[in-house]
């Protein structure tokens, strides 16, 4: 795994201190605010991207009223983020929402993440009719696995971010140290 405690060089301060914040949950243990910040840190590299002349004509639309889904779609269209890009922000999103609207409980989290899937699964089988609900079963798969979803969502995150930053008018952007301040090699 690449050292996620860098940003793109040229991001905006916001995006930068918001990523900061990020990494501090993450270490810190609070997983559900690691994942929405860095799910913001993601609209905003887009929205930064969509000020670029180049970029700005392919999109009828003012930025300020696209939501995640649709800068992700114009993210693949004019080749700021690649395929298998806009398939990794398409999961953030999906976690994200589970996460910003979960229902009663972590039902709809626990589904949408596979690894954390297949432990409901699991649990659902040995438990039986004790959780009919389910309740009890998401609950324990979001317990013991939601700080490795995190981890995975912002790791997915740094990949993007390093994806907007390097192609188009970023091309040849450098990665900067949170911890130093100073421009590293990017992993791309």
């Amino acid at each position: 795994m690449t050292d996620i405690d860098t940003v793109p060089a040229y991001s905006p301060t916001v995006l930068k201190n918001y990523y900061r914040e990020c990494l501090e949950c993450l270490r810190n243990s609070l997983p559900v605010a690691a994942i929405l910040l860095s799910s913001a840190c993601l609209e905003i590299a887009l929205l930064d991207a969509m000020s670029w002349k180049q970029w700005k004509t392919f999109s009828k639309r003012y930025p300020e009223r696209m939501d995640f889904i649709d800068l992700l779609d114009w993210g693949r269209q004019v080749g700021c983020i690649s395929k298998d890009g806009w398939k990794r922000g398409h999961r953030i999103r999906d976690y994200r929402n589970a996460l910003i609207h979960p229902g009663t409980d972590y039902k709809k989290v626990a589904r949408k993440y596979p690894k954390m899937a297949k432990l409901f699964r699991e649990a659902k089988r040995g438990w039986g009719s004790f959780d009919r609900s389910g309740k009890l079963k998401s609950s324990l798969a979001f317990l013991l696995m939601s700080r490795e979803m995190a981890k995975d969502v912002v790791s997915d995150v740094h990949a993007l971010l390093e994806e907007v930053y390097t192609r188009g008018p970023f091309h040849g952007g450098k990665m900067m140290s949170l911890r130093t301040g100073k421009d590293v090699p990017s992993s791309g």
